[in-house]
């Protein structure tokens, strides 16, 4: 019997990483080998990576490197390959154009610092890697080899939910646990509560400080933290900002004459924010004020016998002794708003005289002249009017004509000046209209 005989066919892995299937070594390759004819087994692609591969064909895509704008040929083994191990056909996180490989080559590892917060190791960041960070980007967080030797060997543990009447518990991960690297364990929220977070939306509350429009956001965090009560009160970030940086300040009693001051809280500051300091009275004033009543005053216009209040707030806002001269609401009531014909020689208009300024001129009776006034259409014309340039017909000079000689000119038909003031002048020692 030939040695051929003892000989069985032997399944030989496929040789695309990824793919668990076989293939049937012949005999007569396997006696090749058992000869020596053939140095060592032969490495091929099962019936199914082969059908698969003769789908493919080479393609051109471009090199991952971040602002690298050459391309790379991905053969169809390789996408072979990305497909058996599941990665997607034309991936481009894994492929770099000559240039770049050079580039990755020529490139030291890097020395990067433990993503745990207070471990002195470090991780070596390869040149290949340094290439696919973008210009400026930070190199990722990673362990070393001790924290993640001590993250395989740390334990899950639960804890209490921080929401408010919550009895579930959360699991603080062994990834977590490196990180924490003996720090406070934090207060987090059971899955449930996290579920029930996602469906709530902020909502804005006003703020607590009186006067104030803004508002402050009561987070979904918040909202299930806080369990069935409502939100707390709380000032918008702005007065809290504001609210830490004030202090209690001494302000001066608004009575006139009065050397004492009053507490301008920093509560109280917070609800005028934007607006002058209140006008208070000192304690001392204050329990004053509090004894202090109204008086009663004889009314200003002769044979009156009506009066008018002098109220304790006057009394103490102007600090006198004496009540100043006023008349009573009823004689206050006798006057009208009044028509006054302008004061402007030839203007036909009228100016009203208003009930408070009539007010203002009487003494002891009802019956005043009024003032001199411009009506509406004069006024405007002396305010914005202005002086024109004129040349004098006899000595050739500029003069200024006013606003007032170009009104009388427009209502009582003053001539417009052609000689300047020194020219119409008459000469020294002779008579007027001579």
């Amino acid at each position: 019997m030939s040695l051929a005989h003892f000989v069985k066919e032997k399944l030989m892995p496929c040789k695309v990483p990824g793919c668990t299937n076989t293939w049937v070594l012949p005999k007569e390759e396997l006696l090749k080998l058992a000869t020596g004819k053939t140095a060592k087994e032969p490495r091929r692609m099962c019936d199914a990576c082969f059908e698969r591969y003769r789908e493919f064909t080479d393609r051109e895509i471009s090199c991952s490197a971040p602002g690298c704008g050459n391309s790379v040929t991905v053969s169809a083994y390789q996408q072979l390959v990305d497909e058996r191990r599941g990665r997607k056909r034309g991936s481009r996180d894994e492929y770099l154009c000559e240039e770049c490989q050079k580039k990755a080559a020529s490139l030291a590892a890097i020395e990067v610092p433990c993503r745990v917060k207070g471990c002195p190791n470090t991780w070596k960041l390869t040149g290949r890697q340094q290439v696919f960070l973008k210009e400026g980007q930070p190199p990722p967080k990673r362990f070393c080899d001790a924290c993640a030797r001590k993250m395989a060997e740390a334990q899950a543990e639960t804890f209490p939910c921080r929401a408010s009447g919550c009895q579930n518990t959360w699991t603080l991960t062994p990834f977590q646990r490196v990180e924490l690297k003996g720090h406070k364990i934090p207060q987090r929220f059971c899955e449930s509560c996290h579920e029930k977070m996602k469906d709530l939306q902020p909502v804005e509350v006003p703020c607590r400080v009186r006067g104030c429009g803004k508002t402050w956001t009561w987070t979904p965090a918040m909202q299930v933290e806080s369990g069935e009560s409502g939100p707390p009160k709380r000032m918008c970030s702005e007065c809290f900002q504001r609210y830490q940086v004030l202090n209690d300040r001494d302000v001066r009693c608004r009575v006139k004459g009065c050397p004492h001051t009053w507490v301008f809280t920093r509560l109280s500051q917070m609800e005028h924010k934007g607006q002058k300091d209140p006008r208070r009275m000192c304690p001392a004033c204050n329990e004053r004020y509090m004894a202090t009543e109204d008086k009663q005053v004889p009314c200003k216009i002769k044979g009156c016998g009506n009066t008018w209040t002098w109220s304790r707030e006057a009394q103490f806002r102007s600090g006198a002794t004496e009540p100043p001269a006023r008349m009573c609401d009823a004689c206050a009531e006798k006057l009208e708003d009044r028509q006054v014909p302008c004061s402007i020689a030839g203007c036909t208009h009228v100016w009203v005289w208003k009930k408070a300024d009539q007010m203002g001129l009487v003494r002891t009776s009802l019956e005043v002249a009024p003032p001199q006034g411009y009506c509406e259409r004069c006024r405007t014309w002396l305010d914005t009017r202005p002086a024109r340039n004129l040349t004098c017909a006899k000595c050739g000079a500029e003069f200024l004509w006013d606003s007032y000689g170009q009104l009388m000119h427009e209502v009582a038909d003053w001539p417009e000046p052609v000689e300047c003031p020194s020219c119409a002048a008459p000469p020294a020692g002779s008579e007027p209209g001579s």
